[in-house]
């Protein structure tokens, strides 16, 4: 067994309810690490090209990564993975909070689902025993209810991940939700696991378990000389003071926010729906994920009766970006209310806030009515985005159109929407303004996930015109050009940031850790060899996996039908530039930076291919054809 793992995955096939303990070999751990990456690998291998996203053939994994709770600092996160109902392509999330080490220590490093079961179940892990159950007492309930109604059932305290009725009524932005507020969001894949069926799992860890550490003396002291100096950091403090929600006023600063579905560049009042709002009005504590110093997760309470939150996860930044100022909404209550709603009924607030924006610009153009929704949608009326946000969950009424993203929503309301629908790949684009960051922007457009922001996440420093403490190889692969708004050297940049963290996505480390210079690519590289036993060489060996694993990624893509079409950007962002007063690029030279980023890819810019050189550097030519 491989130091770093327990050694033990679990497939369950729904069809016919069988359990079935299996193993990987070292080798393969070795490639693809685990997480993102061995996801990835198993997702390619067992997906048929022509699966229905929504079928019996496609996969759902769960997977945690050496890391998970291992001990080094934010080593909470799980990966999800799937083919995506957004796309047809592969879809990926992660989540932190405390389900994924307790997935890990009952036994099982990952759980494979397939099939589709004939009525709800959910799957039960405790004391490394796996069972499944009847979930028909489950099904309508929102994620609370369902984590509080399983504790009661089985009259023990689990780690429990859920969907609720967006994910059971197959919304394709439909998330799953842990520890009442941790959701792995993005993807759709609270659809994908409704689709079977699936309303939850509950895990215990096993007395006794531990992650085994191949010179666990050392790895341990670093990590506590990390947690401890990640203490003293200031960037940590104002994590653990405001979290998330600090970037509302950095990233106004710096033009980072969408207002007005991505149309302006500034909105009033802002300042309402900042972190020191929050911090005055709202918070009531800061509470943290398993073996995290940063403490960046917000507890909540609003007593205002119209928008009543019970003390409890608060909106991160993506959030209050996405339902507040993309919506022109600066009512900071609302919001708290908004995210409680979407975290009960299992959706993603970044597409949820997208689908949002694009309907009631929809609505202002005329191209959806009063008769349609029932009711006005106007930009910044809270009460409205609620109710819609409550409709998409149903799928009710031309909700149920909207439910599907916004992608297919535009098909159905005409070529004109096109025009101010803001995706790639079908996933709504998040809260980093492209057009104030190239990096970002390419990121947006050449992930094999499609628009994610934590693909590329430590680009983001880019905003600040300075070189990526985390990336302190920076110099010496000569990518940190850090003109945010120049089309030269960003292919570069962003293809060191993709590697970067699709490694980090599979052992998995919680992105937030990277946000100071402490938390370095060096000390990820030591840790991991220290607890692997593997020789990780600080940016050759270790850069290099990440690339095979994106590169698997989008080998996955290309063979459910992917195409060199599906890398671009909207037409919003291309041709609709903004004030330049705040930092933004009039107009974005995508062309310029494709080019370049395909040649530095290895992937053939006509059809989007990798070369089969790309492949034999990679080792991925035993699988990819």
């Amino acid at each position: 067994m491989a130091y770093g793992y327990m050694g033990k995955y679990l497939r369950v096939d729904l069809d016919d309810e069988s359990l079935e303990d299996f193993t990987i070999d070292d080798e393969i751990l070795k490639k693809y690490i685990g997480g993102l990456g061995l996801g990835t690998y198993l997702s390619y291998k067992e997906i048929p090209a022509d699966a229905d996203p929504l079928g019996p053939e496609n996969r759902l994994i769960f997977m945690t990564g050496p890391i998970t709770a291992s001990g080094a600092p934010a080593c909470s996160r799980y990966e999800v993975i799937a083919k995506s109902p957004v796309n047809n392509l592969l879809g990926a999330g992660n989540a932190g909070g405390f389900f994924g080490p307790e997935l890990k220590l009952s036994g099982y490093d990952g759980v494979i689902f397939q099939g589709i079961s004939g009525e709800p179940v959910y799957l039960v892990i405790d004391e490394g025993k796996a069972e499944l159950k009847d979930a028909t007492k489950l099904w309508n309930l929102d994620t609370y209810e369902t984590e509080d109604k399983i504790h009661e059932m089985l009259n023990k305290r689990y780690r429990i991940a859920s969907i609720g009725p967006a994910g059971e009524n197959l919304v394709n932005f439909a998330s799953i939700m842990n520890d009442r507020g941790r959701a792995v969001g993005r993807c759709g894949l609270g659809g994908v696991m409704g689709s079977k069926k699936l309303k939850a799992i509950a895990v215990k860890k096993k007395k006794g378990n531990r992650v085994p550490i191949y010179r666990k003396k050392k790895f341990l002291e670093i990590s506590r000389m990390l947690n401890k100096k990640l203490r003293t950091e200031l960037m940590v403090k104002l994590f653990s003071i405001f979290g998330t929600p600090l970037f509302i006023s950095l990233g106004s600063i710096m033009g980072d926010i969408p207002i007005k579905n991505f149309q302006k560049e500034w909105m009033d009042k802002l300042d309402k729906i900042s972190a020191t709002e929050m911090y005055r009005s709202i918070l009531i504590k800061n509470t943290t994920c398993y073996g995290c110093p940063l403490a960046c997760k917000r507890h909540v309470k609003v007593d205002i009766p119209k928008y009543k939150v019970e003390p409890g996860s608060g909106p991160e930044y993506e959030t209050l970006a996405s339902l507040g100022a993309n919506c022109l909404i600066n009512n900071i209550y609302a919001l708290a209310k908004a995210n409680e709603i979407c975290n009960r009924l299992g959706l993603d607030t970044i597409s949820t806030g997208g689908a949002v924006a694009f309907s009631m610009e929809a609505y202002e153009k005329g191209l959806i009515s009063l008769e349609d929704l029932g009711y006005a949608l106007k930009w910044g009326d809270a009460d409205a985005m609620i109710q819609l946000v409550k409709d998409i969950a149903k799928r009710e009424g031309i909700a149920k159109d909207i439910g599907e993203g916004t992608r297919k929503f535009a098909i159905e309301l005409g070529e004109s929407a096109n025009e101010f629908l803001v995706e790639v790949k079908g996933l709504e684009i998040p809260m980093h303004e492209p057009r104030a960051n190239l990096t970002m922007a390419l990121n947006y457009a050449t992930h094999p996930l499609g628009a994610k922001h934590t693909t590329a996440g430590s680009s983001i420093m880019y905003m600040f015109e300075m070189p990526n403490p985390t990336l302190e190889f920076e110099a010496e692969t000569n990518i940190h050009n850090i003109n945010r708004l120049s089309p030269i050297g960003k292919a570069k940049a962003t293809i060191t940031n993709q590697n970067f963290h699709s490694m980090l996505d599979s052992l998995p480390f919680c992105l937030n850790a990277f946000s100071v210079p402490i938390f370095s690519l060096r000390y990820v590289a030591v840790l991991t060899a220290l607890l692997t036993g593997w020789k990780q060489n600080f940016y050759g060996v270790f850069l290099k996996t990440g690339e095979r694993i994106i590169n698997l990624e989008r080998a996955f893509n290309l063979k459910h039908g992917a195409s060199v079409d599906d890398d671009y950007l909207p037409y919003r962002i291309l041709n609709e530039p903004l004030p330049a007063s705040l930092g933004k690029a009039e107009t974005i030279n995508l062309e310029y930076m494709l080019k370049e980023y395909y040649k530095l890819r290895g992937w053939d810019y006509d059809t989007g291919k990798i070369s089969k050189e790309k492949l034999k550097e990679l080792e991925l030519d035993d699988i990819v054809k």
